[in-house]
């Protein structure tokens, strides 16, 4: 699983055997963000040959170029297995957060100003400014266990999942679809094409988030029915993709094991 890099170097020289075949698992870190994008293209060159599971096409499209056999798999759709947690009784919006540099928290922050009577859940440890600023219709969840943070997003009205960056997923965004609850992700190509309209989009404004959470509210049994059969397409695109990979792996099963919660992308949650 990619990042870190030094992953791949350890990898590749305790491998049994020249033809023993690699798959990366290559997170939206190699790609973008400050620290691992310098070793991307050494990254190519050792993969050369071998295989990468990426999360779109635009990283997709650059694995190919490099001559690695590459499978695009979204972050996998599992089961609701974790028993939820109960959430609040009354009606909020979740807002999944990890205090990244490209989240626009100061953003909704502003949106929730602009919407008071909305409740707004923030989940994460928030730092100790963005907690000061928070108007009264704002809480912390802090970090939780799996079952509380479930809980959480379960029992929202509406997930908020946003990002600057324009090639990042969200796992909060796909969480929301594995429990078909209305969502507000980002107006980003990456998205859109996975959410189609399934979802509400936002640039990262206070304005146009709270236009969007104001939609979303409205629209919220249109939107369930769209993410229903948004998630049946999804699934099915997600059997076939991990049959090619069992077929390139020379295994029999279909099903690739992974630990249950193991992430396949970015996660942007802000649970434990």
């Amino acid at each position: 699983m990619l990042p870190p890099f030094p992953a791949l170097v350890a990898v590749l020289a305790t491998r049994p055997g020249r033809r023993t075949r690699v798959v990366a698992d290559m997170h939206s870190g190699v790609f973008l963000g400050t620290r691992w994008p310098r070793f991307l293209g050494i990254t190519l060159r050792l993969l050369r040959g071998h295989a990468a599971i990426v999360t779109n096409e635009a990283q997709a499209s650059i694995c190919r170029r490099a001559g690695i056999t590459t499978f695009v798999l979204d972050d996998p759709l599992d089961p609701p297995e974790t028993p939820a947690a109960e959430a609040p009784s009354e009606e909020y919006v979740f807002v999944a957060l990890s205090y990244d540099p490209d989240e626009p928290v100061a953003e909704i922050l502003r949106a929730a100003v602009a919407n008071p009577a909305t409740a707004f859940v923030f989940s994460g440890s928030a730092p100790v400014g963005v907690r000061r600023s928070a108007p009264d219709n704002v809480t912390f969840s802090g970090f939780t266990a799996l079952p509380q943070f479930i809980g959480l997003l379960r029992g929202s009205a509406v997930v908020l999942a946003l990002t600057t960056q324009e090639d990042t997923m969200q796992r909060a965004a796909y969480e929301a679809l594995e429990h078909v609850v209305p969502v507000v992700t980002s107006d980003t190509g990456v998205l859109r094409r996975y959410f189609g309209e399934a979802a509400v989009y936002a640039r990262p404004t206070a304005e146009s988030i709270s236009d969007a959470v104001e939609e979303a509210l409205r629209n919220r049994s249109d939107l369930r029915r769209r993410l229903l059969h948004l998630r049946t397409r999804k699934l099915a695109d997600q059997q076939r993709t991990l049959d090619g990979l069992a077929r390139y792996l020379g295994q029999t099963d279909h099903v690739i094991p992974r630990p249950h919660g193991a992430p396949l992308a970015r996660r942007r949650r802000g649970g434990s």
